[in-house]
């Protein structure tokens, strides 16, 4: 099938954006990238911030309407058991995973997402943070009922954020950990094995939870 010169506008955006990140990157640089005239990214795109919204914005609602189901699940955790709360996160983790190793997710998305949350006034707040914050206050709030802690409780952010920085972790090293070239991703059964080790961690993370 043959590639559309949006779609690799696309694809070379993501590249520049993770690489130099949004503020350093240029559309000029994304059209070398994508082999097109410049003039075709106005085309297709108002603003350097449209484009960059269009590639993390199809992919992160992609992930987010993946969890929708567990997120749901959280409107009345009052009247939950702490087995039923477990079991709510257990879930949500792992869609998370499967969501983070799928094929529609690239390293250099990642890459990208922990580069501009590290940049002062990055536009990343505006694009792709409302979504984001969605899975990690839900995330929080589990935990924060499961321990009966408070939402904004240190400890409660500290767990949250070391699981969630477990499942990305293969992702970001992958290059100098398994591959030996940074351009190659997992292959299919080096993705499988990835998930069901962090399925498997997350699961002894949980049963202290229930203790």
């Amino acid at each position: 099938m043959k590639i559309t010169a949006r779609e690799k506008i696309r694809k070379a955006a993501l590249k520049i954006f993770s690489k130099k990140g949004y503020d350093a990157a240029t559309t000029r640089e994304i059209a070398i990238q994508a082999g097109v005239r410049h003039g075709l990214i106005s085309y297709y795109f108002s603003s350097k911030k449209e484009l960059f919204s269009d590639v993390i914005g199809e992919i992160l609602n992609a992930g987010l309407d993946s969890l929708i189901v567990d997120i749901e699940k959280c409107n009345d955790l009052l009247h939950k058991t702490q087995k039923e709360k477990i079991e709510i996160l257990a879930s949500l983790l792992n869609r998370y995973i499967d969501f983070i190793y799928s094929e529609n997710v690239p390293r250099e998305l990642i890459v990208l997402m922990i580069r501009e949350q590290l940049v002062k006034g990055s536009v990343y707040s505006n694009v792709y943070k409302p979504t984001i914050s969605i899975f990690y206050n839900t995330a929080m709030r589990l935990v924060a009922s499961i321990s009966q802690k408070k939402v904004n409780d240190n400890i409660v952010i500290f767990e949250v954020m070391g699981i969630i920085g477990r499942i990305l972790s293969f992702k970001i090293v992958q290059s100098s950990a398994i591959k030996r070239r940074p351009d190659e991703s997992f292959n299919k059964e080096e993705n499988e094995l990835i998930k069901n080790f962090l399925k498997k961690q997350i699961a002894l993370t949980l049963q202290n939870f229930a203790k």
